[in-house]
């Protein structure tokens, strides 16, 4: 603009110039405003100054800038899911304005952010610039890589692109914090007049938001689900000291990927396998956790892990046996569950007896004894042979038959050799394959028997107990405990679970009667029912009664053969009065004669 100074005639000497500063929200340079003296006027003259400058300097710091929180989110968080992309804005405080450009360095805080950053294997995001040009992994771009010019005059500027790719991972929200450090420009002076930095602030909104910061929560997709969880089918070994690993693998679950972004869990337990036997826990194997925390942890980005089963050796005999695992449920945390795949949940290890089964014996050392006949009953001993197996898992069985073989048996099955002492009822024989327990953890077992205290004067008579055993499939055709002749009997028996040596027999004695059992032979008279009557020793017979007898007669059944010799008196003895003897021979030839015999 331009103005006239009027000075009054013998008034006026001095008149001021005003100018009104003002004070804007411009970060600008350092101005002049210069006054031009021109056109005196009545008489004046002009001086030597006639230009007057003055130097406007800037009072202003550098604006406030800060992350852009209008539009999506009013605040410094912004949730996005992955397949998306995402360009934050810095923006200049509202009214203010710059005549330098500003300098904005960004980075990530790794000590918040949880998301895989750029450049690291399975990054969930890349960084670009803002024409979509992928920069340097992360850990490349040093500050200056990382520095953005707010261009002088502008109200807002992109600061970088986010691209955040479709993984078909399942993994939890991953959050990645960008964070600007504080702006700067060269719009101050040092002491020499000469540009020098200085600092800027950050926008604090209405609700003390300092904008400094700017968060991005990354989301998964729709179809990026769970994966399932499988079990390896089968293992097994033969019975030995060692280890065996069943794996769980991770599978894609209608849609997704085979692996997680994060750790998944699935709990495994002890099954069953019907009325099958089981390996029994700490003394068949042992398993790496304990009941209540047998959990199988796949790593993120795995797609299996493997538990350890310790398998150890003993001296049992066994059956071969199985360790059942089947996979459930983890419900500690439902978001770091693995879905449990149903049809291939169950590992079944199968462990291979390779201990010989136990050798049956009778106890008695030399396989033989003596025994009298008795009112109590008798036993024998069945046993593990020493040396052998010591221990079964499982009831055992052996067998027991009286021998038939004539040479090794001579007492009478049923009479003298009988189940029972009694050797009372229809069959009372010690029957055939006599079955004989041995309980699991057992070694041996006991089988009674019965030498019949009967009246009978007999030799010392021999009885040969035959101890067998039966695989499951020799036991066809086998009728247990049964009558000789197999009558009765409960057919097939229980597999034995053990063997014999081949010919393992036990022959008892019993023994001969003694004198004092021996029976007396007495004269009887021959008429009525068996026992007869004892004889006085003296009877009359008619001569013409026809045939008379001398009947003798044991006291009691004798199994040995018994001779008593005898002889007719022919010889007169002289008594008072006098016994007259008649007269016999063996020969009707012969006269006089009073018998023949």
């Amino acid at each position: 603009g331009a103005g006239a100074l009027a000075f009054a005639a013998d008034t006026d000497q001095t008149k001021d110039i005003t100018i009104t500063l003002t004070d804007d929200k411009i970060d600008e340079a350092t101005e002049t405003i210069v006054i031009t003296l021109a056109g005196f006027t009545g008489g004046a003259r002009e001086g030597s100054q006639s230009i007057h400058t003055i130097n406007l300097a800037d009072s202003d710091d550098p604006p406030a800038l800060g992350f852009d929180i209008s539009g999506e989110a009013t605040e410094n968080n912004v949730s996005k899911a992955e397949n998306s992309t995402y360009t934050p804005s810095i923006v200049m405080a509202t009214g203010y304005s710059s005549d330098f450009p500003i300098s904005i360095i960004w980075s990530i805080d790794e000590g918040v952010t949880t998301a895989v950053i750029d450049g690291q294997t399975n990054e969930d995001f890349e960084i670009r610039s803002t024409d979509g040009v992928a920069l340097a992994t992360y850990s490349g771009l040093n500050d200056a890589a990382r520095t953005v010019t707010f261009p002088a005059g502008a109200s807002s500027v992109n600061l970088l692109t986010i691209s955040m790719p479709k993984d078909d991972l399942y993994e939890d929200s991953e959050i990645l914090k960008l964070q600007i450090a504080t702006p700067t420009s060269m719009s101050a002076l040092d002491g020499s007049g000469n540009a020098a930095s200085a600092n800027g602030s950050f926008i604090t909104s209405e609700d003390g938001n300092v904008q400094s910061t700017k968060t991005i929560t990354i989301t998964n997709s729709a179809d990026e689900t769970v994966p399932k969880a499988s079990i390896t089918a089968t293992g097994g070994a033969n019975e030995a000291a060692t280890t065996a690993d069943f794996t769980a693998t991770l599978s894609a679950n209608s849609g997704g990927a085979s692996k997680a972004g994060k750790d998944l869990y699935v709990n495994y337990a002890i099954g069953t396998d019907g009325d099958n036997p089981l390996a029994t826990l700490t003394s068949d194997y042992t398993l790496p956790d304990a009941d209540g925390s047998r959990t199988i942890t796949i790593p993120a980005y795995a797609s299996s892990a493997a538990k350890t089963i310790t398998l150890l050796d003993d001296a049992v005999y066994e059956y071969d046996e199985k360790i059942v695992i089947n996979l459930a449920a983890y419900t500690t945390d439902a978001t770091a569950a693995a879905a449990v795949d149903g049809d291939n949940d169950t590992y079944t290890y199968t462990i291979t007896e390779t201990d010989a089964a136990p050798i049956l014996e009778f106890e008695d050392a030399d396989r033989v004894a003596e025994y009298a006949e008795s009112a109590s009953n008798r036993s024998f001993k069945i046993q593990f042979q020493s040396g052998g197996t010591q221990e079964a898992e499982m009831d055992v069985y052996g067998y027991v038959s009286v021998s038939t073989d004539g040479s090794k048996t001579t007492a009478a099955n049923g009479i003298d050799i009988c189940e029972g002492a009694a050797c009372s009822g229809a069959t009372p024989h010690f029957e055939n394959y006599e079955q004989v327990k041995i309980d699991a953890g057992d070694t041996y077992a006991s089988k009674s028997f019965g030498f019949y205290a009967d009246d009978r004067y007999e030799d010392a008579e021999l009885v040969t107990f035959v101890l067998e055993t039966f695989t499951a499939a020799e036991v066809s055709g086998i009728n247990y405990n049964s009558y000789p002749g197999a009558a009765s009997g409960q057919g097939a028996p229980d597999a034995s679970n053990a063997t014999t040596d081949g010919d393992e027999e036990f022959a008892v004695t019993i023994s001969a009667s003694g004198a004092d059992e021996r029976p007396v032979a007495e004269w009887v008279v021959y008429t009525g029912d068996l026992p007869y009557s004892a004889s006085s020793g003296e009877r009359t017979i008619n001569e013409n009664a026809g045939t008379g007898y001398f009947t003798l007669q044991l006291s009691k059944f004798s199994e040995k053969a018994v001779t008593v010799s005898y002889a007719l008196q022919t010889t007169a003895t002289t008594s008072n009065p006098p016994t007259l003897i008649a007269t016999g021979h063996a020969s009707t030839n012969t006269y006089p004669i009073d018998y023949t015999y």
